[in-house]
Order: C-alpha cells, then sequence, then structure tokens
C-alpha cells in the first residue's frame, strides 16, 4: 500500500522529486509543496523573515546550513529542492507582505544580496513593508496568535464545484468543501488558508472555508495598511544605501 508520503512525493515535478531523501522533506512540507504546484495565486507574510519564494541563494545556504547533523550532500540535496520550489512559485502570482523587521534584521553577511534581489528581480510579483506593530494589532484584532512566522495562502482559480474536485484529485484532496455537487462555483478565486507557522512547514487546511476566509482577511488588512509596492522599492533601496561597505 502507498503512503501518503508516497504518494505526495509521486505528485512533484521530477526536478524536484530527485533531491527528496527518505526523510525529508517532512509529510506537512510536502504537502505544501504539492498544494502550490495547483494554486493560482501565492500569498505569503512573513513576520521578521523574509519568505522562502523570496529568499536570495546566500540566504536559503545560511538557513540549509544551520540545520545540525547534514552532510554536504544533503545540504546540496535540500538546496536544489528549495531553489526547484521557489522557481516553480515565481511562475504564479505573487502578492508578498513583510514586516520591517524581516528587512533591518537581514543577517550582515546576505543583506547586500537579498535586498539586491528584492529591488532587482524582474519577476512580476508585488511587494509590500508593513510595520511590525500594525501587522501584529491586525492579527490580534482577528484572534491569530502572534507573532507569527509566517501567514501562507494559496488561491485556486475554481470552474465549478466537479471539475475541480477531478482537477484536484491528481494532486491532493484540497477541493474537500466544493467537493458537493451543489456548490456551484464559476469563474470564481477561492482562497484556502494554511495557516500561521513558527517554522518551515504548514500543512494545507481547508476543512473549515471560514478558517481559509479569515486567513484572506487577515492578509488583505495587512496589505491594506502596508506601504504601497512602489514605496516598499523606494524603502528597500534606502536600506540598501545604508548598508556598510563590505570589506575584504
Amino acid at each position: 500500500m502507498v503512503s501518503e508520503r508516497q504518494a505526495l512525493v509521486l505528485q512533484l515535478p521530477p526536478d524536484m522529486r530527485e533531491h527528496v531523501d527518505n526523510d525529508w522533506p517532512g509529510l506537512s512540507y510536502l504537502r505544501l509543496a504539492v498544494a502550490e504546484g495547483g494554486a493560482s495565486k501565492l500569498s505569503p507574510f512573513g513576520m521578521g523573515v523574509v519568505p522562502g519564494v523570496l529568499q536570495s541563494p546566500g540566504m536559503r545556504r545560511r538557513i540549509i546550513a544551520g540545520v545540525p547533523d547534514l552532510t554536504p550532500d544533503q545540504q546540496a540535496r535540500r538546496a536544489q529542492f528549495r531553489e526547484q520550489r521557489r522557481e516553480r512559485r515565481l511562475q504564479k502570482e505573487l502578492g508578498a507582505v513583510l514586516t520591517r523587521s524581516a528587512l533591518t534584521g537581514l543577517p550582515t553577511e546576505v543583506a547586500a544580496e537579498q535586498l539586491a534581489q528584492l529591488s532587482e528581480t524582474r519577476h512580476p510579483w508585488s511587494l509590500q513593508v508593513i510595520d511590525d506593530e500594525l501587522a501584529v494589532g491586525i492579527l490580534w484584532r482577528l484572534g491569530m496568535p502572534t507573532p507569527p512566522n509566517a501567514l501562507r495562502l494559496l488561491g485556486f482559480t475554481v470552474i465549478d464545484g466537479n471539475n475541480w474536485r477531478a482537477a484536484s484529485e491528481s494532486r491532493i484532496e484540497l477541493s474537500a468543501p466544493l467537493a458537493d455537487p451543489a456548490m456551484r462555483i464559476v469563474s470564481e478565486q477561492e482562497w484556502y488558508g494554511v495557516g500561521l507557522t513558527d517554522g518551515n512547514d504548514a500543512t494545507p487546511d481547508t476543512s473549515d472555508p471560514r478558517g481559509a476566509q479569515r486567513y484572506a482577511t487577515a492578509f488583505a488588512m495587512l496589505s491594506e495598511a502596508a506601504m504601497s509596492p512602489a514605496d516598499t522599492q523606494d524603502y528597500i533601496n534606502d536600506l540598501r544605501v545604508q548598508l556598510p561597505p563590505i570589506t575584504t
């Protein structure tokens, strides 16, 4: 009998599947990676951290190097998996919100590279920055635990309940709330909340449509209160100017 983990690995693209180890990624990480493949829009929020999809190569290497007891081969495989996942996510419509501390608290050795990537990337995505205290207040008003590391949203374009269920069976059963044939949803964007996490893993939560809507409301409020994308780019450029010169 095929386990859930084996089934999820088989649903990954070949260029991601070849970098999977026997015990990594974990089940919740795999669920999220597979779910992202069927999403039309990704909306990550980072509280004090830059979400993986926006991390520079140096930042990703630094994070992986901090995992204890990894061999050089395991480090390389994880780096390749994360890079392939990142490239796949950048093909989606992407709107991200970060707190100021995610940028002002960057490690010195990767700050210049990370800020340059956020400023110079040519991918069609929207990035906004929000004050940390303001973000905490918004999440508190919605009854969400704070401070979280991340809020992830996956948006799916739904044609109708039956077609969506058929399309999702090759992935994982994300369509549970829409599986009822009586729910006819035509040309509508449905949000599925992945939730607040304190690490890299998050299990897609589609069991309660009201919970998913709360995640969508939270992100909309964070985005509305944040700097505009244009002002965010000016802010990032100002941070780049303020970086200390690199000494050799």
